[in-house]
């Protein structure tokens, strides 16, 4: 039986040192090897937060699967702003446009938990909201 285990990690930074350690030395895999195959895979997104999925299987190999960027992360690059807004309902951080959540919505295609286009611009919409950004036409 496989355990699925959810990471951010930057890419082509990863060490083995903590949270890769914490979450995959205990599970018995080599950490040093995970972080070399995936400083391998992710060397042209080096030092942007990525999500990632590791698969352990019972004899102690791993398969390393990269979902992309966050969607916050995203966001906040699309709006130019560094953070969000301390107070979201009350004060504005920054804008994007609905081109910006179409081009969003394509990127991460089939890693949104929505099944539909409406859903999923619902989704990045929400997500920019409680990040005090506004989403303009």
């Amino acid at each position: 039986m496989s355990t699925t285990i959810k990471l951010q990690i930057e890419g082509g930074n990863a060490t083995p040192g903590p949270p890769v350690a914490t979450a995959l030395g205990s599970r018995g895999v080599n950490t040093r090897d995970f972080c070399l195959q995936f400083n391998a895979l992710t060397q042209a997104q080096k030092g942007r937060l990525l999500r990632v999925l590791v698969t352990v299987y019972p004899d102690k190999r791993f398969k390393i699967e990269i979902k992309g960027v966050p969607a916050a992360i995203r966001i906040k690059e699309m709006a130019k702003v560094s953070k969000g807004a301390s107070e979201p309902k009350r004060s504005e951080a920054g804008t994007i446009t609905t081109q910006d959540v179409a081009q969003l919505i394509e990127e991460m295609g089939d890693n949104l938990a929505a099944f539909t286009e409406e859903a999923k611009r619902k989704t990045i919409e929400g997500t920019a909201r409680s990040m005090g950004i506004r989403v303009i036409q």
